[in-house]
């Protein structure tokens, strides 16, 4: 497990960051608006929504149904119509019917994230929570996902970022948010939250407060596992205490606070994701 980094506190005498202006501005608009089509991408040509129950709970990419085609269940799976329809068999519910999928897909090697943690699944035309699901079958299936971002100030303007582990299955070594993950099922934003600021950055709640109301924002491209739907959740936060912060989880390698000129070259440079890209420019571009 990776050594808890903790933040040194900031010198008293550091200047409180202006609001930027000029070149500062512009880099931050065009880098935003980079991240914004980067993470709003078409899905791979040939790909099919995927349904259950008459419900849309997802988008299989064309090497998804080869390969689910070719499995052993492949017998769950209609194809017909421009579309896929999976249809629990024996008095299965969906849930275990998903729980099946997970199990047998990842042993076969059709996706190589396994986290043994459940999200919702939702239909994606009204949300409502239809089941859950281990969080590796989600990309695969292209089921929608919610995760949330918290941007985290000290009280000199600085911006903190954490490095993901080497260990990490995605994005090893770049620089990600304060805190950020998935919303795990039945949670709400604000708990997912408040938990992730407790196991990365190691914050109470007496340790930040909310710097501004949250942004819901949208990413849609295909990766590596087959789709990504997800929908970000961000919440500037004020970090009270600074010398407090430090990882919990052994997720994170190193914590740094930086100007918005330093942030702005790492996302330059492609050091950070371009989700966490998307989520930090959202709050800090002018």
């Amino acid at each position: 497990m990776d050594k808890a980094p903790r933040m040194k506190p900031p010198s008293p005498d550091r200047p409180a960051q202006a609001a930027p202006g000029g070149a500062l501005a512009a880099q931050a608009r065009a880098l935003l608006a980079r991240a914004r089509g980067l993470n709003s991408r078409a899905p791979r040509a040939g790909s099919i929504p995927l349904f259950s129950g008459g419900r849309r709970i997802g988008l299989l990419s064309p090497e998804a149904c080869a390969q689910i085609s070719a499995s052993t269940l492949s017998a769950l799976f209609d194809f017909s119509g421009r579309r896929a329809v999976l249809t629990p068999a024996g008095g299965a519910t969906l849930e275990e019917t998903l729980a099946l999928c997970a199990e047998t897909f990842h042993a076969a090697g059709f996706f190589f994230q396994w986290r043994s943690e459940l999200l919702d699944v939702r239909d994606l035309d009204d949300e409502t929570v239809i089941a859950r699901a281990e969080r590796g079958l989600f990309r695969y299936f292209g089921m929608a996902t919610r995760c949330v971002y918290a941007v985290g100030r000290d009280p000199a303007g600085g911006i903190f970022l954490c490095r993901r582990s080497l260990s990490k299955q995605v994005d090893p070594g770049l620089w990600d948010a304060l805190a950020a993950g998935l919303i795990a099922a039945g949670e709400t934003p604000g708990t997912s939250l408040a938990r992730e600021l407790a196991e990365e950055a190691g914050l109470c709640a007496g340790d930040w407060r909310a710097a501004g109301g949250w942004l819901r924002l949208d990413v849609r491209r295909p990766v590596q596992e087959g789709w990504m739907h997800e929908d970000a959740f961000v919440l500037p936060v004020d970090v009270l205490e600074p010398g407090r912060v430090h990882n919990t989880d052994g997720e994170v390698s190193a914590i740094v606070c930086e100007d918005l000129a330093q942030v702005l070259a790492r996302i330059a440079r492609d050091e950070i994701p371009c989700d966490t890209a998307l989520a930090l420019l959202a709050v800090l571009a002018p």
